[in-house]
This record gives structure tokens, sequence and C-alpha cells, in this order.
């Protein structure tokens, strides 16, 4: 709702302006923890950005309707459940790796 609504009537911009803003923020996130992420269970990370470019895409392709508002929203909540998965899953490693160092 915050690039639908709130952000354009604040600013007066489109809403494809702050949508444009998430993918520049999605990417410059990407290419920084790319690497460190490599070095882990990556899979649940990739479903939840394979999820949340999913929810991206309906966003902007589709129409605003029920419907596709519907399909956008199990699309973002499945990337934010596979995204927190995953950090769940990085830090129960760390939290082994820690244990390990102790011990």
């Amino acid at each position: 709702m915050l690039h639908e609504y709130i952000l354009p009537r604040l600013t007066g911009l489109d809403e494809k302006v702050f949508l444009a803003g998430y993918a520049v923020l999605a990417i410059t996130f990407a290419g920084y923890a790319l690497p460190r992420m490599l070095q882990t269970d990556y899979l649940l990370a990739g479903i939840a950005a394979g999820c949340l470019a999913t929810s991206y895409l309906i966003d902007i392709v589709l129409p605003f309707t029920p419907q596709h508002t519907l399909y956008e929203d199990v699309a973002k909540l499945s990337g934010i459940i596979f995204w927190a998965a995953y950090a769940l899953s990085v830090f129960r490693e760390v939290t082994n790796m820690q244990r390990g160092r102790l011990l």
C-alpha cells in the first residue's frame, strides 16, 4: 500500500517511480549480499526472490482487480515466508558455528 497509495499522494510521483526504486534497491542488495549468500543454503532465498519478483511483475503487468490483487498478495506472502525461513536457517548455521567455537 505504501507504493500504491501513500507515497504517490505524499510526493505527487507515479507509482511506477517507486516500483523502479524497489527494483534498484533489490538489485543493489543482491549485488552486495550475493557472495555471502552463496556460502549458505541459498535455495530458500532463491525461492523467496522468485516469489517476490512474481508479486512485483503481477503488480506491474496485470490490471488492478480483486483477483489479481489476490495473486499478488499470495506471491508476496509466499516470498516473505520463504525469506523468513532462509533467515532462520542462516541464523541456525551461525549459531551452530558459534557453539562449535565455544566448545
